[in-house]
């Protein structure tokens, strides 16, 4: 007991090396989210043998990035995104526009990832290089998603809904009394996502104007011909 209890009082005030750290890149390897809180894990998640997505806290990224910019050791920033899971557009917004700092120190930026998401490029776009597997690409899809109706499935169980509800942009029981997106329900989507999208696009072309963003999301198929893609 009393080596027990000398050698925790040992390791307690032990000091940490003071070994000089070397010069070399800071590499990121987001392998999961940024968030701006991430979720606490369930107390038996780990005994029933389940595994949460890597959550990185936002505030984290940006101090590290923030502070490798005026570290002289610090000679270059790397991005493993090939991982990457994304984030909000206003988290994702702060990161890029670090990196973007980081990069203005003439510092270079080196970003990979096998295929590049509307997240991913991103961020990436603020890299001096941005690398890709040789059979990798870019997968844009833009915000939003896909929405089930259960109005057919309800009919046929022969379940009764009573919705009661005011105006006409109220589409969150939609899907209980639709088979289908109601046209308020669309012009109220099309103007939030689309503007997320144009944010998007914007950003972009700012970090990359010689991209060809636009002409790539409207006609693909003829700027890889004319690439001999």
């Amino acid at each position: 007991m009393l080596l027990f209890f000398g050698l925790l009082f040992a390791a307690l005030n032990a000091r940490p090396g003071t070994k000089a750290i070397a010069p070399g890149a800071l590499v990121l390897d987001l392998n999961g989210t940024i968030v701006e809180q991430p979720e606490e894990q369930a107390p038996f998640a780990a005994l029933s043998g389940q595994t949460m997505p890597k959550q990185y806290r936002a505030r984290d990224v940006l101090r590290a990035i923030d502070e490798a910019r005026t570290d002289d050791r610090v000679k270059a920033l790397v991005l493993d995104l090939d991982r990457f899971g994304g984030g909000y557009p206003a988290t994702l917004n702060e990161v890029a526009d670090a990196i973007r700092r980081f990069r203005d120190t003439k510092k270079p930026v080196l970003a990979y990832a096998t295929a590049y998401t509307d997240a991913g490029y991103r961020l990436a776009a603020n890299a001096s290089e941005i690398w890709v597997h040789p059979l990798g690409g870019t997968l844009f899809t833009g915000p939003g998603g896909s929405q089930l109706y259960y109005k057919g499935l309800i009919d046929k169980l022969g379940v009764n809904t009573h919705v009661y509800r005011v105006g006409k942009f109220k589409s969150f029981v939609e899907p209980y009394t639709r088979t289908d997106q109601s046209p308020e329900a669309r012009e109220a989507s099309q103007q939030l996502l689309g503007a997320l999208f144009g944010q998007w696009q914007e950003a972009v072309t700012r970090a990359r104007p010689k991209a060809q963003v636009a002409q790539f999301l409207s006609q693909p198929d003829r700027l890889i011909l004319a690439a001999n893609g």
